[in-house]
C-alpha cells in the first residue's frame, strides 16, 4: 500500500542529483512512497507540460525541491501552499559562499538569486542538508529555525556500488605492466581546487616514471601542456554509467585536493566514498569534508605540498599498502556511509506529511 505520491523537483541528473535526489529515492520506494521526478528546466521548455504537471500537484502530499534557482520554483512553492502540499528545500553546497572563480558564480554568486534561495527556504516546511556544517550556515545566513533543518549525509547504495555493479565489470582501462595510475574525477567547478597538489604531482612525475595521471571529466589547466605518455583523460558520463565506468578506469590511488575555504568546509567526502567503495585509497587535503578519514589506516591526508609529495610517494612506491588501505577504507564507508542514511529521508518525509503545513 502506498504511503503517498511525492514529486522530487530535481535540478539536475548528475552529480548532485544523483546523490539529493536518486540515491534517497531507493529508501523512499522501499518505505511505499510513489515517486515522480521532474526536472526544473523542463517546467521552464515546456510550458504545456509545465500547467499539465501543475495541474496535478494536489494528489502529491510533498514535493522536494533540490537547490531551486529559477523563477518558476516560487511559483511552485506558492502553488503548494494553496493547495496543502508540504515542501522541502533541499541543498548540499553553500550556496551563500561560492567564490568567484567559481562556474556556478554566474547563477549562485548573483543577488536575486540568493535573495530568492533565501525566500525559499524560508518558505519550507523543511530543509535538507548534506552536513551539519551546512546546516549553521543555512540556519545563520537565512535565519531559521534549526528544527527545521535536518541534516541527511550522502550515502552510498549497494544498487549503485555494490560488488555485484563491480563484477560487471569485466575489463579495465589498458596500461604497461608495472604502471602505476593515480586519478582524479570531478569537473571544472574543482579546477582551484586541484592547484593545491599540483606542485607535488609534477615532482612526482618526474621521479617515478611508472606513474600515470588518469582523469575523469576533465583535466585541470595545468596539467594539460603535459606528455599523454603521462596523463590521461575521459570524458564524463550519465551517473547511471558513472560508478562502472570509474571502476573501468582502475585507479590504483584516487586524489581529493580541496582548498580550504568556506564553501568547501560544508561539503560532503564524495570522492572518497566513491574511491572508497571501490576499494581505492584515497590522499585528500586536510580539511573539513575529509576529516572522517583516519590518516595512515583509511587514508591520508595531507597539509603542505611535502606532505602530498611524501604520502603520493609512499603509496606508489607500496603496493601492498595502497591494498591495505584501500581495503580498510572499503570497510569503513559502507560501515558508516551506507544505505541506513536513507532512512534520514524517511523519517523526515514520514514527519513532515503528517504534520500542518508551516505557516
Amino acid at each position: 500500500m502506498t504511503r503517498g505520491r511525492l514529486l522530487l523537483f530535481a535540478a539536475d541528473v548528475s552529480g548532485c542529483g544523483a546523490y539529493r535526489m536518486y540515491t534517497p529515492s531507493f529508501a523512499l520506494k522501499n518505505a511505499g512512497y510513489d515517486l515522480t521526478f521532474l526536472l526544473q528546466q523542463l517546467v521552464v521548455d515546456h510550458p504545456e507540460a509545465h500547467r499539465q504537471l501543475m495541474s496535478q500537484l494536489p494528489t502529491y502530499k510533498a514535493v522536494v525541491f533540490q537547490r531551486p534557482a529559477l523563477p518558476v520554483a516560487e511559483l511552485w512553492m506558492a502553488a503548494c501552499r494553496h493547495h496543502g502540499v508540504k515542501t522541502v528545500y533541499e541543498v548540499d553546497d553553500d550556496l551563500f559562499n561560492i567564490a568567484y572563480a567559481n562556474p556556478a558564480f554566474s547563477v549562485w554568486g548573483q543577488t536575486e538569486t540568493k535573495r530568492r534561495s533565501t525566500r525559499l527556504i524560508q518558505a519550507s516546511d523543511l530543509i535538507l542538508v548534506s552536513t551539519e556544517t551546512l546546516k549553521a550556515c543555512v540556519v545563520e545566513h537565512a535565519a531559521v529555525d534549526p528544527g527545521r533543518v535536518i541534516v541527511a549525509p550522502n550515502h552510498l547504495r549497494h544498487e549503485l556500488w555494490g560488488e555485484d555493479v563491480q563484477r560487471a565489470v569485466t575489463t579495465t582501462a589498458a596500461r604497461e605492466p608495472g604502471q602505476v595510475v593515480i586519478g582524479w574525477q570531478g569537473s571544472p567547478t574543482h579546477e582551484s581546487d586541484f592547484c593545491v597538489a599540483v606542485p607535488a604531482i609534477l615532482e612526482l612525475l618526474k621521479q617515478q616514471p611508472q606513474v600515470v595521471l588518469r582523469f575523469f571529466g576533465c583535466i585541470p589547466q595545468l596539467l594539460k601542456p603535459l606528455s599523454p605518455s603521462r596523463v590521461q583523460i575521459m570524458a564524463g558520463v550519465e551517473f547511471a554509467q558513472y560508478p562502472r565506468t570509474l571502476k573501468y578506469l582502475d585507479f590504483d590511488i584516487g586524489l581529493a585536493p580541496l582548498l580550504n575555504t568556506a564553501f568547501n568546509r560544508s561539503k560532503s567526502p564524495l570522492k572518497y566514498l566513491e574511491y572508497s567503495a571501490l576499494g581505492v585509497p584515497t590522499i585528500a587535503s586536510a580539511c573539513e569534508p575529509y576529516r572522517v578519514i583516519t590518516h595512515g589506516e583509511t587514508g591520508l591526508l595531507c597539509r603542505t605540498g611535502a606532505e602530498w609529495y611524501a604520502a603520493l610517494t609512499s603509496l606508489v612506491t607500496d603496493a601492498h599498502r595502497r591494498r591495505a588501505m584501500g581495503a580498510a577504507a572499503k570497510a569503513y564507508v559502507w560501515r558508516h556511509w551506507g544505505p541506513a542514511h536513507g532512512q534520514v529521508w524517511v523519517k523526515a518525509l514520514h514527519q513532515l506529511v503528517a504534520e500542518p503545513a508551516y505557516a
